[in-house]
């Protein structure tokens, strides 16, 4: 946990850094960084680590899966531009975990994670034509967690958040653009939904509600996109890194086995890398 608090606090500061950013790209032409329409699909590779605060439940992996996201630019006078886009994830994979729960031990689980998110923010371009765009939205995010072992269950976790940010683009030289997205997650509810009757068909399937503002995110990412003139596509590189901090849930009570159920105080890193084409 200790860790994951000092990498919380690098996260923060690279945000608050970027508000204000002081890196310099190459001069170029406004419409050689950003088209009206954008196109982007690729392949993500993720490391996943999710750990609870009494340290009974830690599941940690790598995961693949897909990505793609489609953006709209559109002038709004001459200088500036509107911004609107959508993104989806689908990742999946075999997590690692030992630990005990109220059905036994737990020993790994399989695991696949959805997530969405509509964005709408405003380009601002600077003197030297580089590209700067704060940003704001409304994302969804769905974890499957199907637990193995004598006390396996599946669980459902569901997250509905508001992702406020800000992005830069600019050249780095002929045919390759860069920059960074710096991001706060503020947090507005969700659930986790516990199949306990997976382990004993006496038990219920409590689901737990984790309320608005108990808990908060970031994310942090460098991309860098080399473009095809002849094709008209263009090949990007991402590495990211994530982080969740979610508190204790309310309560529920477990029929057949009269205790409350609850989701702990956990937190969840993930850091990948993004490869992707764009059309």
């Amino acid at each position: 946990m200790e860790v994951r608090r000092i990498l919380k606090s690098f996260l923060l500061m690279a945000l608050c850094f970027f508000i204000f950013p002081s890196f310099t790209f190459a001069e170029n032409n406004a419409g050689s960084v950003i088209d009206t329409f954008n196109f982007k699909a690729g392949a993500d590779f993720r490391y996943l680590d999710y750990d609870t605060s009494d340290s009974n439940e830690e599941f940690d992996g790598p995961m693949f899966g897909v990505a793609g996201d489609f953006f709209y630019h559109g002038i709004s006078n001459m200088d500036n531009y509107l911004m609107a886009g959508i993104e989806l994830e689908v990742l999946g994979g075999s997590l690692d975990s030992d630990g005990q729960n109220i059905g036994g031990s737990i020993d790994g689980s399989d695991d696949f994670l959805i997530e969405t998110r509509g964005l709408v923010g405003y380009d601002y371009f600077t003197d030297n034509s580089n590209l700067i765009t704060p940003f704001t939205g409304i994302g969804y995010r769905y974890w499957n967690n199907d637990i193995d072992g004598s006390g396996g269950f599946k669980r459902e976790v569901q997250y509905w958040y508001a992702p406020i940010g800000i992005k830069s683009l600019g050249s780095l030289a002929e045919n390759w653009t860069g920059g960074i997205t710096a991001e706060y997650d503020l947090f507005l509810g969700g659930t986790v939904k516990s199949h306990l009757s997976d382990i004993d068909s006496r038990y219920n399937d409590p689901e737990v509600d984790q309320d608005p503002f108990d808990g908060h995110g970031f994310r942090f990412s460098v991309h860098l996109t080399r473009e095809f003139e002849e094709r008209g596509h263009s090949l990007t590189f991402e590495p990211y890194i994530r982080y969740w901090d979610l508190d204790k849930s309310g309560t529920k009570a477990v029929t057949g086995a009269s205790i409350d159920y609850f989701e702990p105080e956990n937190e969840t890193l993930s850091y990948g890398i993004r490869l992707s084409l764009s059309f």
